[in-house]
Parts: structure tokens; C-alpha cells; sequence
């Protein structure tokens, strides 16, 4: 994507990261948003956002969002992003391994089916 930062083997202080994404890319993205086959409606508003909601979003994204600036403004901060030695991860959505997961489909009208064990 652009993102770059510099990365000496011994260092363990923080260091500075930068975001450059060209142009063309964020063109392609732009021409892949507007691109966007949408639903003549939404199925039902349980289903996550609302239609009409990621739509603007979408619109503003393709056609308001400025990248520019937030390169800028994310140029401003102060570098915060210390070398880390070791994967982590900070994710607490993860299921524990006793859950299944949910099963949706038009066959069951999008209610979740359990297994049978």
C-alpha cells in the first residue's frame, strides 16, 4: 500500500513510520466504490448496517474523502509505533473453541442451525 518504515534489525526504540499510497491506487479504489452493485433493498434491518447508512458512506469515501489530508494530519503525530519482537494478538472477538458458528442461510430464513451430535 505505500506504508513504509524503517526497520534496523537492533533497534528497539520507536521509529518513524510514513504513508504514501499513489495516486492509482486510490483511483482504482474510487472506481471500485462507485462500482458497488447494491441490493434494490435491504433484506431486513437486523442484517448489520443500514443500507441507505453504508451507502453514504460509500458516496462520501468515493467521492468527499480526502486521503491527502489524512496523510498529512497522520504525518503530524508523533511516532508511535515501537519494533516489536514477538506476534501478538489483541483480538478478544475470537469464539472460544466449545462455540460453533452461526450457520445462516436462506434454506433456514436466517436463523442458525445446530448440529445434531
Amino acid at each position: 500500500m505505500g506504508a513504509t518504515a524503517s526497520a534496523d534489525a537492533g533497534r528497539t526504540e520507536i521509529r518513524p513510520f510514513t504513508i504514501d499510497v499513489p495516486e492509482e491506487q486510490l483511483t482504482d479504489l474510487r472506481r471500485r466504490i462507485v462500482a458497488t452493485k447494491w441490493p434494490d433493498q435491504e433484506p431486513d434491518a437486523s442484517q448489520g448496517v443500514r443500507l441507505e447508512t453504508i451507502q453514504a458512506l460509500a458516496d462520501y469515501r468515493a467521492t468527499g474523502y480526502d486521503w491527502r489530508r489524512f496523510e498529512e494530519r497522520f504525518a503530524a503525530l508523533p511516532p508511535s509505533s515501537p519494533r516489536s519482537t514477538a506476534w501478538t494478538s489483541t483480538s478478544s472477538t475470537s469464539a472460544p473453541p466449545t462455540r460453533m458458528p452461526c450457520r445462516s442461510s436462506s434454506r433456514t430464513g436466517g436463523r442458525a442451525r445446530r448440529s445434531s451430535s
